[in-house]
């Protein structure tokens, strides 16, 4: 049993320090498509939500400007966060339901299938971001400020996404130590 989990601990860590290194691999299965359309359709809603959102045209100071789009980050954030610990939790909850009734765990079939769908997110989460983080780029220069000045919400950005995937990772061993 320990020997199981010792195995599972290093295949995510591989799994994890491939996504840590944002190696793509592109294998949609039928069998992750629908668990792959649920991400989409969460972060698609993210996007509505900063598509909906009107940013006052009035004159504007650089530090409102910022608040107001902060917000939006902080949403996409939020719901990002929330699906990567629902698939965080289904792929241990899949890994012990397979280990309880004796099935044989194809490490390979997990990674072919957890790896492509946080891919896939990921991917989804930074078009979504670059989006957002344009228009506040425009929304500035419309305003007569450089668009420097939204740079730090890339540097945050980057930051927190590596943050999330170590995070993601400790709690996995965590759970199986």
């Amino acid at each position: 049993m320990k020997h199981v989990t010792l195995k599972f601990t290093i295949f995510l860590i591989i799994v994890m320090s491939i996504l840590y290194f944002k190696e793509q691999i592109s294998l949609a299965t039928p069998e992750n498509k629908s668990i792959i359309s649920s991400k989409h359709q969460t972060v698609h809603s993210a996007e509505l939500i900063i598509r909906n959102t009107p940013v006052d045209k009035k004159s504007m100071t650089v530090q409102e400007l910022k608040f107001q789009y902060e917000q939006k980050f902080k949403k996409l954030r939020y719901t990002v966060n929330d699906k990567l610990d629902n698939l965080m939790e289904q792929a241990y909850n899949e890994y012990k339901q397979k280990q309880q009734i004796g099935e044989e765990i194809s490490y390979f079939y997990f990674y072919n299938k957890y790896k492509d769908i946080a891919v896939q997110l990921e991917e989804n989460t930074d078009t979504h971001f670059n989006q957002l983080y344009k228009q506040l780029q425009v929304e500035l220069e419309s305003q007569g400020y450089k668009k420097s000045e939204a740079s730090e919400f890339r540097a945050i950005y980057e930051k927190s996404k590596s943050k999330q995937k170590k995070k993601m990772l400790k709690r996995f061993v965590n759970a199986l130590g």
